[in-house]
């Protein structure tokens, strides 16, 4: 079994994870961003992960707007 290191951070993103393709190799996982879809293979045969195109860009869009919205949290001082 292998293991890989993420970092998490506290900060506003448009995304839920970044998954590098080593990552991904060593899953053996196939993807197909056109079709929304990644294959992995598990003890039980092959899984399917779904990506649903209307959701996503609810999703994103919703992200970046709260992020554009967010006063900074630092203020400058001279």
């Amino acid at each position: 079994m292998t293991y890989d290191q993420f970092l998490i951070v506290d900060c506003p993103t448009a995304y839920n994870v970044i998954v590098g393709r080593t990552a991904l190799t060593r899953v053996k996982a196939h993807l197909s961003p056109h079709m929304l879809l990644m294959k992995f293979p598990t003890r039980n045969g092959t899984s399917v992960i779904r990506g649903d195109q209307l959701s996503a860009r609810t999703c994103y869009a919703t992200a970046l707007k709260s992020v554009a919205s967010k006063p900074p949290m630092e203020a400058m001082t001279v």
